[in-house]
């Protein structure tokens, strides 16, 4: 959100954000290097001792990475309801006036008014999921989200190349977006 902000045409909000971007970072880099810290200790005590059972592993005083990947799904579905419903006439009046831009706003090649454009998001028919298009206008906190996806990812797969070097086949994995959903379509 604090990217889409700092694209904004109102130059106090945007370099305020930019400001706010700068610190943001740092708790980033903290948070992540946190949990693979924990994941390092988890999997050494797993190697160090020849175990996987997750009782086992928490008998040893490490947090095992079931629940890892538990806390991972909640917080993962938590963050993504931040970012409001799948379509917004708000954020596409914040949007079309300046207040507030798309994540990496200059590096996308689109002409930035986004006049006709199409963005697909999720929507359920019956018992299923399907894509739908949509007026990207209209679904730019989904496209957001998206972005923010992307790069949570890249995130964990960082930390299952901490579990895959010390020779253990589990995987993190983010949930999909429709999971413990309570904004917006899910």
């Amino acid at each position: 959100q604090l990217n889409a902000l700092a694209e904004s045409g109102f130059d106090p909000l945007s370099r305020t954000c930019r400001f706010m971007l700068t610190e943001e970072a740092h708790h980033m880099f903290v948070g992540e290097s946190g949990v693979s810290r924990t994941i390092q200790r988890t999997v050494d005590i797993m190697k160090q001792h020849g175990i996987e059972d997750p009782a086992e592993v928490r008998k040893h005083g490490v947090i095992d990475l079931q629940t890892i990947q538990r806390y991972l799904n909640f917080h993962f579905s938590v963050t993504v309801d931040l970012f409001g419903a799948d379509q917004s006439s708000n954020a596409a009046t914040f949007y079309s006036s300046g207040l507030k831009g798309r994540y990496e706003e200059t590096k996308r090649d689109d002409d930035h008014v986004l006049k006709g454009n199409q963005y697909k998001i999720l929507e359920i028919q019956g018992d299923k999921i399907v894509e739908k298009e949509v007026p990207m206008l209209n679904s730019l906190n989904e496209v957001l989200r998206d972005d923010y996806i992307r790069d949570s990812i890249a995130g964990i797969g960082r930390w299952n190349r901490v579990i895959e070097k010390a020779g253990f086949g589990f995987r993190l994995q983010a949930p999909h977006k429709a999971f413990n959903r309570h904004i917006g379509t899910f």
